[in-house]
């Protein structure tokens, strides 16, 4: 798989292809949201690099990491993504103190970065020699600096703790590619998003199982969630079933399934699936109260919907168990009690369904004064 990668490399390096055509490069989605087109090109190529150390370049890479910061710092959802991390890995193995402003603008280019991205980066080129370095910046500059690593007095980094950091890191990011089984060549499928290689592999892994761990079955439903295969996760999910053994963990494994079955439109196979919780959650006490009940109670009003008919027998019984239940619940989320709603207009109960627009209208007043809206 990286061999594609490795000769697109060669190319750019050869000015056969053109560095802009791998930088941030805007774009906007069918809901208006704004996106770095060129996003999984540069992934791929970082991770070329990553496993061609004889193929990187310092100009070529710091380029790539200032394309992924302002990727980070116009992302509408914020977020932490892996390529902005193995950028900054391997520009800091150049350990240049001029490098230091670009890991304070990675580290400042969202909220998620600001907790997440690792302020060992700030001071990877040394400790002592960049806080000498950065007298040499600005006034703010020094200050969020200080503000990250710690005062010239007081760094919050040792230069052992730096040196065993430098050390996960260096076995994080090998500079040898190694394979290692098929679960190898899952997990760099998953890196390149080689979507249809990924389903290959991970249909040939499943060829080969006779038996599955529940480890392997997590891992299985985590591989088909990628490729969004609906039905492949449902099996798995059934197998896992079978693995439970308290009320919970049965309870919670069949809201999983109904809820899966629910997005296939298996709305009679859904609601079977809650008549089987149904028997556990009798012997959860305060299952009401909880979470894992407000999402079954979801479920079950997501059959009605789906099922589009208030003559549906599936339908009268989903809504005559999910009404009776709702009724005495608090606690509910905004996105339920719109469904709740919906079921409600769907089966003509004109009574229960004013009482939760009551319900609803509290709670987005509520909201909006929070937020001064």
């Amino acid at each position: 798989m990286i061999e594609k990668y490795t000769e697109i490399l060669k190319k750019l390096k050869e000015d056969r292809l053109q560095l802009p055509d791998f930088l941030y490069k805007e774009g906007l989605d069918k809901d208006g949201n704004a996106f770095d087109e060129n996003s999984t090109k540069r992934f791929q190529l970082l991770i070329a690099l990553q496993y061609n150390p004889n193929l990187r370049d310092e100009m070529i890479l710091v380029e790539l990491f200032k394309a992924e910061i302002e990727r980070h710092k116009k992302a509408p959802f914020q977020g932490l993504y892996p390529a902005l991390r193995l950028s900054a890995y391997l520009v800091s193995n150049y350990a240049d103190h001029k490098h230091v402003t670009l890991f304070l603008a990675a580290k400042q280019a969202n909220f998620d970065t600001h907790c997440g991205f690792d302020y060992q980066f700030l001071v990877s080129a040394g400790i002592h020699s960049t806080y000498h370095s950065i007298e040499n910046e600005k006034p703010e500059i020094k200050e969020s600096f200080y503000e990250y690593v710690g005062s010239v007095d007081h760094c919050y980094i040792s230069d052992n703790e730096l040196e065993q950091w430098k050390k996960q890191l260096n076995e994080e990011y090998p500079g040898t590619l190694n394979i290692n089984g098929i679960l190898d060549e899952i997990d760099l499928a998953i890196d390149l998003e080689e979507t249809e290689i990924l389903k290959e592999k991970v249909n040939e892994w499943r060829s080969s199982k006779n038996s599955w761990t529940e480890k392997e079955l997590k891992q299985f439903i985590y591989f088909q969630g990628i490729i969004k295969d609906v039905s492949a996760q449902i099996w798995a999910n059934e197998e896992l079933l079978d693995l439970k053994l308290s009320d919970w963990d049965c309870a919670s494994q069949l809201h999983s399934l109904s809820d899966l079955l629910v997005k296939n439109k298996q709305y009679v196979e859904a609601w079977n699936r809650i008549k089987d919780a149904q028997k556990y959650l009798k012997r959860i006490s305060d299952w009401k109260s909880i979470g894992l009940g407000r999402f079954i109670i979801e479920n079950a009003f997501d059959v009605v919907i789906g099922s589009n008919d208030q003559k549906d027998v599936t339908a009268k019984e989903a809504f005559k168990w999910a009404s009776k239940n709702v009724k005495t619940m608090k606690n509910l989320h905004l996105n339920l009690l719109e469904k709740i709603i919906k079921a409600c207009e769907l089966m003509g109960d004109a009574k229960l369904g004013k009482k939760f627009i009551k319900i609803l209208e509290a709670k987005q007043g509520m909201l909006d004064k929070i937020l001064n809206r």
